[in-house]
């Protein structure tokens, strides 16, 4: 195993590297591979779920019936789609339009695909008879499926120009509310680790100080959510006003704040029985946040290491 430079300058071998570490040596080679899902791979129904809250009324009848019998809606003709959601046709082909597809016909193919693939659908409600295994399963189940989902609401083109923006940021401004603020001093710790200049302030008047003195060389990434913080709203507002690349991520597709991004990575979208709204967006938002932490860690290379080898040794004393 090849000797990393630490906090003290001297070369030694560490006995458990950073699993980070061995993720950006293991690449051999600074340049990206772009992998996953392409953009013709994105999922029907993680699309309507991810827009849902954000449609007019009428549209959302539509995509909610979509979501109840998506079986169902590809046998379906556009005119019994709009009885069974109470719509004119008309509302039920626009809807697929918003939704990204050409029309009715399009929506239907995509879908026969995805359900012609898909695992066989897991039972996730909680009941007052549920025993208490029974849910761990149903929880850890959803999860998984909810984290599953996230490569099909993230183009690559988004997730690349996002890890490519954060590797030469000056400096990363990490905004948030509630629950989404404990997600930004997550990442600001782990970007931090690995060399950039990140920041989550956790007072508004600092977020909107910090928010006054962005450059166009700064990242700002607000996470919510709703996308409909009205504080937050207005920070990437005031920051796209200096120039700098306002990344959001967020849980649904459309709102204020995806309109007052620069790049948008939309993750999570759905609840369990019985949870705050925000929890599934926040175990999606850490996910989202952890994986660009380590393809940046990627695009950085031997900074990246140097600078981890030296988080790795000051961690390391404080261990029995």
């Amino acid at each position: 195993m090849s000797s990393v430079p630490t906090a003290g300058g001297t070369d030694q071998t560490p006995e458990q590297p950073h699993p980070a570490i061995a993720a950006v040596r293991g690449t051999g080679s600074r340049r990206i591979r772009k992998s996953g899902a392409q953009v013709g791979d994105k999922t029907v129904l993680a699309s309507v779920r991810s827009m849902l809250e954000s449609l007019p009324p009428g549209d959302r009848k539509v995509a909610q019936a979509i979501l109840d019998d998506p079986e169902g809606v590809v046998n379906m003709t556009v005119a019994e789609l709009a009885s069974r959601a109470g719509t004119a046709e008309s509302t039920a082909v626009r809807c697929c339009h918003k939704l990204g597809y050409r029309g009715y016909q399009d929506l239907k193919i995509h879908l026969a695909r995805e359900l012609a693939t898909r695992r066989p659908q897991v039972s996730w409600t909680i009941d007052a008879q549920s025993e208490p295994y029974d849910v761990l399963r149903t929880v850890m189940d959803f999860n998984a499926e909810l984290l599953r989902e996230i490569t099909s609401s993230i183009t690559p083109e988004a997730f690349d120009l996002a890890t490519a923006r954060l590797s030469a940021a000056r400096r990363v401004l990490l905004l948030g509310f509630g629950s989404s603020y404990n997600v930004c001093v997550e990442a600001q710790d782990r970007l931090a680790s690995i060399g950039l200049d990140a920041m989550a302030p956790e007072s508004p008047n600092m977020k909107l100080l910090q928010c006054r003195r962005v450059t166009p060389d700064d990242v700002v990434v607000c996470v919510s959510h709703t996308g409909a913080t009205k504080e937050l709203i207005r920070y990437a507002e005031l920051a796209q006003s200096r120039r700098a690349l306002v990344l959001a991520i967020t849980s649904f597709g459309r709102s204020r704040l995806v309109r007052a991004a620069d790049v948008v990575l939309v993750a999570g979208g759905r609840e369990l029985d019985f949870r705050f709204g925000a929890l599934s967006g926040r175990l999606a938002h850490l996910a989202v946040l952890d994986a660009l932490y380590l393809a940046v860690a990627v695009r950085l290379g031997d900074r990246a290491i140097a600078n981890l080898a030296a988080f790795h040794d000051e961690e390391s004393a404080w261990r029995l």
